[in-house]
């Protein structure tokens, strides 16, 4: 099926592109169905799907300078868009988005002197498939993606704007995500300022709301701890290190923070 896939890729022309999409899907599809029976493995899997994604790529080079563009090709930006992690939580931050289907402004705060390149969608730091954002407002229209910069070293921000205060009021605590850091900025003649900064919640402090006593828990730890310890598990240095964590995680953001 691999030496196939790479065929098809090899056979790409303007004349060929809607016979090998087909044949690719249908290989896309057998593949699946081998990988669930344990007849392919996983790097074997691996290979044919990003096989699939280099024909999807090479296809939308060829219909992008097509006057009409066949109906099955019409979602192929968002199948080869790049999915963008970003460090919050949907249903946290933007219920409505998830709940009504809301649409949030979104753009990019890093780079503006710079054009996009790449077309994405969103989703967030958080364990459910749903805890995503795959439709973007434009000034004419609603995108399946949003058009961003490619990524390196440097962080990367965005902005979602309008959210107003029932986002803030409906937020919970799914996956344990607690309020966000709040900027309160006021618009002046000669620029802005910065009247206060509210920290976002800390781990200690949501554990708590959700009815547990974080010291307790601190407590119980370190009793297994030293047990492990005891059974000669765990070294000195080892023990340091995991109650140094965990104590440093309690008082801790809830998001993603960087390394010290």
């Amino acid at each position: 099926m691999i030496k196939d896939m790479l065929e098809l890729l090899e056979s790409v022309n303007l004349k060929t592109y809607r016979e090998v999409y087909y044949d690719a899907v249908g290989n896309k599809d057998m593949m699946h169905n081998l990988f669930e029976l344990g007849y392919m493995s996983l790097l074997e899997r691996a290979h044919v799907e990003n096989l699939y994604s280099r024909i999807l790529a090479k296809i939308a080079k060829i219909i992008q300078d097509l006057n009409y563009v066949p109906d099955e090709f019409e979602d192929l930006t968002k199948m080869l868009a790049d999915k963008y992690v970003c460090n919050f939580s949907v249903f946290q931050s933007l219920p409505d988005h998830w709940a009504i289907q809301s649409l949030f402004p979104i753009m990019p705060l890093s780079r503006l002197n710079e054009r996009p390149s790449r077309e994405a969608t969103l989703v967030d730091i958080s364990c459910d498939s749903d805890g995503k954002i795959e439709k973007f407002v434009n000034l004419r229209d609603v995108h399946a993606t949003l058009p961003l910069h490619p990524l390196n070293d440097k962080p990367y921000y965005l902005g979602i704007f309008l959210t107003g205060a029932y986002q803030d009021v409906l937020s919970n605590t799914h996956n344990l995500f607690g309020k966000v850091s709040e900027a309160h900025v006021k618009i002046e003649q000669d620029g802005f300022k910065l009247e206060r900064f509210v920290k976002g919640q800390k781990a200690r402090r949501v554990i708590e709301n959700m009815g547990y006593d974080a010291w307790q828990l601190h407590e119980d730890l370190s009793k297994v701890i030293d047990s492990s310890q005891s059974a000669g598990k765990l070294t000195e240095s080892e023990r340091q290190t995991l109650l140094g964590l965990y104590n440093a995680e309690l008082v801790g953001y809830t998001y993603l923070e960087q390394m010290s």
